[in-house]
C-alpha cells in the first residue's frame, strides 16, 4: 500500500499534467522508469499534436474586464482580440456573454 500511496504523491508532485506540455513529457519517462522498474518492458511511442494554450480569455465592456473561459469550437484570435457587438445568445449580434455562477469545490480537512 506504502508504494501505491508513493507513485501517486510523486505523480501529483510533478506538476499539472497537460498533454504535450514538458511535465506530461517528463511524467511519461518517469512512468517509463517505474514500469522498467518492477520488470516489465515498456514502450513510448512518440507523436505530434497541435495545441491550443489560453493565454487570456477575457471580454470588455465600458473599460471593465470581465474574465472568462474560451470556447475552443471557435476560431483563435489574434494578439490585439476583436471588435463586435455583443448581445444575447441566439440573438443576431456577433458575441453572445453568458453569466455564470462560479462553484469551488472543497474536500473536508483529514
Amino acid at each position: 500500500m506504502d508504494s501505491i500511496a508513493r507513485v501517486i504523491a510523486t505523480y501529483d508532485g510533478q506538476g499539472v499534467h497537460r498533454t504535450g506540455t514538458a511535465v506530461d513529457d517528463a511524467s511519461a519517462r518517469w512512468l517509463d522508469q517505474e514500469i522498467k522498474r518492477i520488470g516489465v518492458t515498456p514502450s513510448l511511442i512518440p507523436f505530434s499534436l497541435d495545441r491550443i494554450d489560453v493565454l487570456t480569455a477575457r471580454a470588455t465592456v465600458a473599460g471593465i474586464s470581465y474574465e472568462g473561459l474560451p470556447r475552443f469550437d471557435a476560431p483563435a484570435t489574434g494578439p490585439d482580440g476583436i471588435a463586435a457587438r455583443l448581445g444575447r445568445l441566439g440573438g443576431h449580434a456577433e458575441i453572445a456573454l453568458v453569466a455564470a455562477v462560479a462553484v469551488a469545490l472543497t474536500v473536508p480537512p483529514p
